[in-house]
């Protein structure tokens, strides 16, 4: 009978886990799934394993682990098969409650206030987010590493064997390949040994050497950008954001702004009764009550300066630490008396009748949001393999299916080579220039009416729940308008653009086009008197082996622009004002020349630069 009881306390958290979130094991792929599956693009290219695996991210970030090789690898195995996936991110949480439950025995000395720390855990929003989405398994993971760390590092304190000392090292830097907040762990360990026992502070400190040797090299490496979302704030709006946090932690809703009275009043209202444990007998009786809260403010410290990039999952490690003083103020409380029990079942009722509820309107929000995305991409897949070898351009397309698939550019995982949005489609779409510019996903009009009057593209209405083949009146609409103007974005890598192409240029490689020492081509005229020439395109080793390139651009015959490129194998982007007399002007010739080439002798010719876009904006 005890075995039967032992096993069911510990297999319940898991089983009530699986019970609430079973939805989300058939969450498909969505936004930054697809980022990080495009590694295996470019792992099919030739770029070298190590390099995909530990290459800065735009946000800052090096996490070869719970991003890289995870995608990397079970797309190896699984291909867009995302159920395989979404078993692993469900096995890691039900070890991570296997975990909590361990440490919150551990540390208040009684099962039932484990139990309920792995069921506030469960419920929480925040937990609830990194579950439903499948980039966030960096959240999962980590929380693995750390709560596994901190396990093995309790039993060094209780027996002081150096294998668990050992064990605790082992998950710890395992944690530096999943998510960044694992370098303030060793804050964690000193404040657990300072309430425990103060004779082990001195074994934390290795510990903090590592974390600040991480901390240098990954600043150095990956530093975060200096405007946009993730941009750091150390200010006093960290104390907003962590009052943010923390309401939004307990009610499961954003606070403010703009005020939610609801969700304020909850949070205020289990505040309260998480203080009054705090100052009852039983926490005055263990200096450990206050490490539950300690571990929230540690772990949730990381994410405080990125005050205009508040989001739910990064509460998914600080609030086991909530968890666990719920579980432990929850199980004390019921031991006391009547009235005891009365107060924590309220408190305990509010809390998931408010973090549940959300926690599956979350869950059932990124079903929708991935098998909208699954929607769109195999459609695209189907008419690829009906149309093959055309253009496939897509109508329809509103601001939520742009954000959530068409940003990152997945469709060449279905084979897909070419897809564009129809002209036009831009004005439909909510820009987020942060994030992306929508100008760069769409075919301007000149090309789309080339391909399509000479059957190379296909046109697909992808806003309806399967997509339709409108080819036929689309370009009758199309030609109505007549012959369009030259465009003013022009991809010297496909040849739909040839027409702008006048001298000076190789056949297409690659997706580039190669220059000489100087080449030629024309675009469309500027619309406003602030539009600028950007061009994009790669430089060779070869060509600043002996110092900097000098590339000149001149305009229309205006007097021209100059700059060097200096770092070589590596892209750059050049820009070029336009006078305002070109505005209204049906096209501009732009005249390119570099101040040396280099000599290939396998193909017997004189190279300059590679050139990708050239965009009037």
């Amino acid at each position: 009978m005890k075995r039967a009881l032992r096993a069911a306390w510990w297999l319940s958290p898991p089983i009530i886990f699986f019970a609430l979130y079973w939805p989300g094991l058939w969450i498909w792929f969505h936004q930054d799934d697809f980022a990080w599956l495009n590694l295996n693009l470019r792992l099919a290219e030739g770029q070298r394993l190590w390099r995909l695996l530990f290459e800065p991210a735009a946000q800052g970030t090096i996490r070869p682990l719970s991003e890289r090789l995870f995608f990397i690898g079970f797309y190896q195995a699984f291909g867009l098969e995302a159920f395989p996936y979404r078993v692993l991110v469900y096995a890691t949480q039900a070890a991570n409650l296997l975990l909590l439950a361990a440490i919150g025995r551990r540390l208040t000395g009684s099962k039932p206030a484990g139990f309920w720390a792995c069921l506030f855990w469960i419920a929480n929003a925040g937990t609830a987010a990194s579950l439903a989405w499948t980039s966030t398994y960096n959240q999962i993971l980590c929380a693995f590493c750390l709560l596994l760390a901190f396990y093995w590092f309790v039993r060094y304190v209780e027996t002081g064997r150096a294998r668990f000392y050992a064990a605790q090292w082992g998950a710890f830097l395992a944690g530096f390949g999943a998510l960044e907040v694992n370098a303030v762990y060793p804050a964690a360990a000193l404040c657990y040994v300072l309430l425990r026992d103060r004779r082990y502070w001195l074994q934390t400190v290795p510990l903090f050497v590592v974390s600040a040797f991480y901390a240098l090299v990954h600043s150095a490496a990956a530093p975060k950008p200096a405007a946009g979302p993730y941009a750091l704030h150390l200010d006093p709006t960290m104390l907003t954001t962590l009052a943010r946090y923390w309401a939004y932690a307990l009610s499961g809703r954003e606070v403010w702004p703009p005020l939610n009275k609801p969700a304020l009043a909850t949070a205020a209202a289990l505040t309260l009764a998480l203080g009054a444990f705090l100052v009852s007998g039983p926490a005055r009786r263990s200096a450990l009550a206050v490490f539950p809260v300690a571990w929230f403010l540690i772990f949730i410290a990381p994410v405080l300066p990125l005050r205009d990039h508040f989001t739910g999952y990064y509460l998914t490690i600080p609030a086991a630490g909530l968890g666990l003083l719920g579980g432990w103020g929850f199980a004390a409380a019921w031991n006391r008396n009547w009235v005891g029990r009365a107060l924590a079942s309220g408190a305990a009722v509010l809390y998931l009748a408010t973090s549940l509820p959300l926690g599956d309107s979350i869950l059932r929000w990124h079903f929708r949001q991935g098998s909208a995305a699954r929607r769109l991409l195999l459609g695209v897949e189907a008419a690829q393999r009906r149309h093959p070898g055309n253009v496939i351009l897509l109508r329809g397309v509103d601001s939520d299916l742009f954000w959530l698939c068409v940003k990152d550019r997945p469709f060449r995982l279905v084979g897909a080579q070419h897809v564009y949005l129809v002209p036009g489609a831009e004005a439909g779409i909510k820009p987020h220039p942060e994030l992306a510019d929508v100008g760069d996903y769409v075919l301007p009009e000149r090309p789309a009416w080339i391909l399509l009057k000479t059957g190379q593209a296909v046109v697909y209405d992808v806003g309806r729940a399967r997509p339709r083949n409108v080819t036929q009146l689309f370009r009758a609409a199309l030609e109505a308008k007549g012959e369009p103007p030259l465009a003013r974005r022009v991809d010297a890598g496909q040849p739909w653009f040839a027409e702008h192409f006048l001298e000076g240029w190789q056949p297409i490689e690659r997706g580039y086009r190669w220059m000489a020492g100087r080449a030629k081509l024309r675009l469309g005229g500027p619309q406003r008197a602030s539009d600028r020439l950007e061009i994009e395109g790669f430089c060779p080793a070869a060509q600043v082996r002996n110092g900097p390139l000098r590339l000149t651009v001149a305009v229309q015959g205006g007097a021209p622009a100059s700059g060097e490129i200096r770092q070589g194998d590596a892209s750059f982007r050049f820009w070029v004002p336009l006078r305002p007399e070109l505005v209204g002007r049906q096209w501009f010739d732009v005249v390119l020349e570099v101040d040396r080439t280099f000599w290939v002798a396998s193909e017997q010719r004189h190279l300059g630069l590679a050139f990708g876009m050239f965009t009037v904006r």
